[in-house]
């Protein structure tokens, strides 16, 4: 998901730059009585994520400021286009997915496991590789992988967001560290 909003936001950079700086040829053109972009294209531009590079054109530029089309509808694109990525926001992210239970906390750090461990050894004493619920507390779950060395590791599922703390944990050497975060949603399924 993160390459994605990368990627949408390197795009609406871009939209935007190009559109401020096709809002400021036109204008050149115009002072110089030139062939112009037409009005369709500026306002497309717009439209494809550009607004804001529109609106700043308008303004640095002043140019179009007195087409009703424009002062009017450019702010309109842009008030249109936050609406819509608000309706998105909301829909996709956390505002969609129900508090963590167990059992979504279990079978994430389950399916994180056998995506990241190699579970060949277990095939044949299941004993040695396992996980299991461990504590839980107001805010967290803990769940438990059992690696065939005798190593722990432990995961602090987050019950409202997911987030979950990864902790290592050799009881041999008496040690622990922290070994990173994911988030649980990413392997449900």
């Amino acid at each position: 998901m993160l390459v994605i909003n990368k990627i949408i936001v390197v795009y609406l950079v871009a939209i935007n730059v190009v559109t401020f700086v096709v809002y400021g040829i036109d204008k050149h053109k115009a002072v110089r009585s030139k062939w112009r972009i037409p009005e369709a294209t500026l306002l497309l531009l717009a439209v494809l994520g550009g607004s804001i590079g529109a609106w700043l054109g308008m303004r640095v530029w002043h140019h179009k400021t007195l087409h009703k089309k424009f002062r009017y509808g450019v702010p309109l694109i842009i008030v249109l286009q936050l609406v819509i990525v608000l309706l998105l926001s909301s829909c996709g992210s956390n505002a969609a997915k129900a508090e963590v239970t167990a059992k979504m906390a279990y079978q994430g750090v389950d399916n994180y496991c056998h995506s990241v461990y190699d579970w060949s050894v277990a095939e044949d004493s299941p004993e040695l590789m396992y996980v299991e619920m461990g504590e839980e507390n107001d805010t967290a779950y803990q769940v438990l992988f059992r690696s065939y060395t005798g190593a722990l590791v432990l995961f602090y599922v987050d019950k409202t967001s997911g987030a979950t703390k990864i902790v290592e944990r050799v009881p041999v050497l008496n040690v622990e560290e922290e070994a990173g975060t994911m988030n649980i949603y990413d392997y449900l399924k």
